[in-house]
């Protein structure tokens, strides 16, 4: 068995979908540093590694005694490409519909 945490949001704009990412980032860091005392370094992943679908993918990565790193979290930033293929919209304040911007993150204890 292992214990698997995960989230998702909207945004109204790309720039808070990309503050969110990169925050909860930074929580799964400070959790892991803090709490369990395994450090971890954070990182962006290149568009090969990046998830399916996604801008932006943000990792933290805990290095291993074999010099080897093991992902132990991601945050990922999917604008509004999967608002649109679908068709997730929310009205405005001008009353318009418009694609929200969303995000999802995840950590494991694998």
């Amino acid at each position: 068995e292992f214990l698997w945490q995960e989230g998702h949001t909207m945004h109204a704009t790309a720039e808070e979908s990309q503050e969110e990412t990169q925050r909860m980032l930074r929580v799964y860091a400070e959790f892991c540093e803090k709490y369990l005392a395994i450090p971890v370094v954070m990182g962006r992943k290149t568009d090969k590694e990046k998830f399916a679908g996604a801008l932006e993918t943000y990792t933290i990565e805990a290095l291993m005694h074999d010099g080897k790193a093991l992902q132990s979290g991601t945050s990922h930033n999917f604008g509004d490409g999967f608002a649109r293929a679908f068709n997730i919209t929310y009205l405005d304040r001008n009353n318009q519909l418009q694609y929200c911007h969303q995000t999802s993150w995840g950590m494991s204890t694998r």
